[in-house]
C-alpha cells in the first residue's frame, strides 16, 4: 500500500502566488504577510485539527466538516481568492474552522498566525478563513483516496506538519497547548497500530518473533541512562526540592519550595505546556525593587528560554512600556518569578522593545 502524499504538500499546491497576490490586496495586507500568514496558516490547521482528535466528538466534527464540503470546494476557493467574494468565503471558512476546534483554540491560531505574519489577528483569521476550505478539500481527496480515517490520516502526518512549520510560529503556538495535544493525538495513533502489528507478528513456529526485544530495549536503556550520567556537562545546576527532580525553572505548583535556579549560564528551560504558568509572574531588579511582569517568553526547539519580554510597572514612570530581556540577564529563578542581574536605574535606561507598549490595566 503506498504511503500518503504530504498533505502540507498538497495543499499549498492550490495556492499559487497570483492567487496570494490577488487575496493580500483583497484583505488589504502586503504580499509578505500574507505569504508568511499561509506558510505557518497551513501547518497550523493542521495541527489544531490532530489535537482536537483528542477531544470528545472530535473526529467527528471533522468528519462533518469535510462532509458538508460542497463538489469543486477547491476550485471555487480558488477562483473566489481576491474577488468581491473573498470576504464571504472567508468568513464561512472561519465558522466553519471555529466549529471543529472551538472558538478559544481557533483564535489562539489566529493570534500566533497573526503576530508571525505581522497581519493582526484580524487579518489572520481572514487568512485562516480562506485556507480552511483548502485544507478541508485535501483531506476529504486523501480519505476517498483510501488514506484511513481522519484520526489515522492526520497521524500520519505529524513529522511532515512539523518540519513545515516555522520555528518561531511554532514559539507562538506553544502556549496555547496545541502542539502538547496534536503530539500526544499523533503519538497515540501510532502507538495502536504499532501495538497491534507486535502483537500479531509471530513466526510460523508460532513463537513471537520480538520475543527477544524487551531484554534488548532494557540493556539499551541502561546503557543510554549510564552514559547520559557519566557525560553531561559538570557545571549544570538543576534545582530539586527535597524528595522529588523537577526541570530547571520549573517549580511545581503543590509543592513550597524555597530554593532557586541560579544561572551562571545555567539555561531557562520552559516547556511548551509550562508556558502560561510564567504569564504574569513578577520581575524583579537586582536591588530587590520589582520592574515588571512576564508577559511572554522566546524559546528555542530546545525549550530554552532566549528572551523575556516585560511588562513594565507603571511606577517605574517607564509609561507601561514592554521590554525585552535577553536571557543572559537572568540571576535567579524563583516559584514567583525572576531576578534580573540589572538593577532598577539600568531598566529605567533600557530601550523599548521595538517601541511597543505594554497593554497595562489602569
Amino acid at each position: 500500500m503506498s504511503s500518503t502524499p504530504n498533505l502540507v504538500t498538497l495543499i499549498s499546491q492550490f495556492i499559487t502566488p497570483e492567487m496570494l497576490n490577488r487575496s493580500a490586496s483583497a484583505m488589504g495586507v502586503d504580499l509578505s504577510s500574507m505569504q508568511k500568514g499561509v506558510s505557518a496558516g497551513i501547518p497550523g490547521i493542521l495541527s489544531a485539527l490532530t489535537s482536537s482528535v483528542m477531544k470528545p466528538g472530535g473526529i467527528a466534527k471533522i468528519e462533518n466538516a469535510i462532509d458538508q464540503q460542497q463538489p469543486g470546494v477547491l476550485a471555487d476557493a480558488a477562483r473566489m481568492m481576491g474577488t468581491p467574494q473573498q470576504a464571504r468565503v472567508a468568513e464561512e471558512g472561519l465558522n466553519s474552522l471555529s466549529s471543529v476546534l472551538g472558538g478559544g483554540t481557533t483564535s489562539a491560531l489566529a493570534n500566533a498566525v497573526g503576530r508571525y505574519s505581522g497581519a493582526g489577528e484580524t487579518g489572520a483569521k481572514g487568512m485562516l478563513g480562506l485556507l480552511a476550505p483548502v485544507v478541508m478539500g485535501v483531506l476529504g481527496q486523501q480519505q476517498n483516496a483510501g488514506a484511513g480515517g481522519v484520526a489515522q490520516l492526520l497521524a500520519s502526518q505529524k513529522d511532515n506538519v512539523m518540519r513545515a512549520m516555522p520555528s518561531e510560529f511554532a514559539n507562538y503556538l506553544g502556549s496555547s497547548g496545541i502542539l502538547d495535544k496534536a503530539q500526544t493525538a499523533a503519538t497515540g495513533q501510532t502507538s495502536t497500530r504499532s501495538s497491534y502489528q507486535s502483537a500479531n507478528y509471530t513466526t510460523d513456529k508460532g513463537t513471537s518473533q520480538g520475543s527477544w526485544l524487551l531484554p534488548a530495549l532494557a540493556a539499551l536503556c541502561l546503557l543510554g541512562l549510564g552514559w547520559y550520567l557519566f557525560s553531561r556537562p559538570s557545571d549544570t545546576t538543576v534545582a530539586t526540592a527535597p524528595t522529588e527532580i523537577r526541570t530547571p525553572g520549573v517549580a511545581p505548583e503543590s509543592t513550597h519550595v524555597t530554593d532557586t535556579t541560579r544561572f551562571g549560564g545555567t539555561p531557562f528551560v520552559v516547556a511548551w505546556n509550562d508556558m502560561e504558568k510564567w504569564l504574569h509572574k513578577s520581575v524583579y531588579s537586582s536591588d530587590n525593587k520589582k520592574v515588571g511582569e512576564i508577559a511572554e517568553l522566546i524559546r528555542n526547539p530546545e525549550d530554552r528560554v532566549t528572551n523575556v519580554y516585560m511588562d513594565a510597572e507603571t511606577t517605574l514612570g517607564l509609561g507601561g512600556q514592554r521590554y525585552d530581556i535577553s536571557a543572559d540577564k537572568i540571576s535567579e529563578v524563583k516559584p514567583d518569578g525572576i531576578i534580573l542581574s540589572m538593577t532598577e536605574a539600568e531598566i529605567k535606561a533600557m530601550p523599548p522593545a521595538d517601541g511597543a507598549k505594554a497593554d497595562v490595566k489602569k
